[in-house]
């Protein structure tokens, strides 16, 4: 567990780890930054460049309700 300050920041792997609040946000706002990648060489290099597919993917599913 790590245990977190106001403005305070944490990188990982969230694959990897379980993540998630244990107990409610105290604040009265919070700000989130979600960072997604792929390793060069890793296991879903294959994965790098889904944007266009998912523009592409986006776009046919709008048309769907026309």
């Amino acid at each position: 567990m790590v245990e977190m300050q106001p403005g305070d920041g944490v990188l990982y792997r969230g694959i990897d780890l379980r993540h998630g609040r244990t107990q409610p946000n105290p604040n009265q706002w919070s700000a989130h930054l979600f960072l997604f990648w792929v390793e060069r060489d890793g296991p879903f290099a294959q994965h790098a460049f889904d944007a266009q597919r998912l523009r592409s993917e986006l776009k046919r599913v709008s048309n769907l309700d026309a």
